[in-house]
């Protein structure tokens, strides 16, 4: 058992932490200010479970999880960042994570979110649906290193990272401004070649019954450490 008394901040706790393969903090609950490189360079990292974990007075998680290259299931969608400046570079070079869930993210005193996703080169599914601000923040390189055919979940309104979306897209980019125009729904499913009415979220089922806690990860690891790991080689 951790003891985590008078822990004030978690920057770099895990730090090139190479040979870790999973960690569940779903039961870890210090009240920290700082969550900076947490788990930067743990490179045979594969799953975080964060479950209901009190972040309401972290201010920076800045590489949080970077070069995690490893990393393909991460439970962090009940984050509380209302107090969080600082989500620079938080994901990039996680090149194995196919779907994640951002939906609860609250960015009302965020100003840098510049190469958050950068080289996240397996991202099918990227749900951003609450990102609602533009104004006043860094998204330099947001989506640099994306696939084209990445799916983002976000507010129809949120033109600003739609353009940051198209200019990544380059010549990939087949949406018209009246095609925008004509969807009434508050929240799109959006990537390079069009608006997607329907996306198949069963080839995503595994990582969203992850994201809902409804399978247990310890089980599977055990059962299938090798297979894994031979898979991620």
């Amino acid at each position: 058992e951790m003891k985590v008394q008078n822990i004030s901040n978690l920057n770099k706790f895990f730090y090139e932490c190479k040979n870790i393969i999973e960690i569940d903090l779903s039961n870890f609950n210090p009240v920290v200010n700082g969550m900076s490189e947490m788990f930067q360079d743990c490179t045979s990292l594969i799953s975080v479970n964060f479950g209901n974990f009190n972040a309401s007075n972290v201010g920076d998680m800045q590489n949080m999880f970077k070069n995690c290259r490893n990393l393909k299931y991460i439970n962090i969608h009940n984050f509380d960042t209302s107090q969080v400046h600082n989500m620079y570079s938080m994901f990039s070079g996680c090149n194995n994570l196919v779907y994640l869930n951002l939906s609860n993210f609250n960015l009302e005193k965020v100003t840098a979110i510049n190469e958050m996703f950068q080289d996240c080169s397996s991202l099918k599914l990227l749900d951003i649906s609450n990102f609602d601000k533009s104004s006043g923040i860094n998204t330099n390189d947001i989506f640099s290193g994306t696939p084209k055919d990445m799916v983002i979940i976000l507010k129809k309104d949120n033109q600003y990272l739609i353009e940051k979306l198209k200019s990544k897209c380059g010549d990939d980019w087949k949406i018209n401004e009246s095609e925008l125009d004509m969807i009434t729904q508050d929240i799109i499913y959006i990537a390079c070649d069009g608006i997607k009415d329907n996306i198949d979220l069963t080839i995503f089922q595994e990582y969203i019954l992850y994201n809902n806690k409804e399978i247990n990860l310890q089980t599977t690891f055990e059962a299938n450490i090798e297979a894994i790991i031979n898979e991620l080689i």
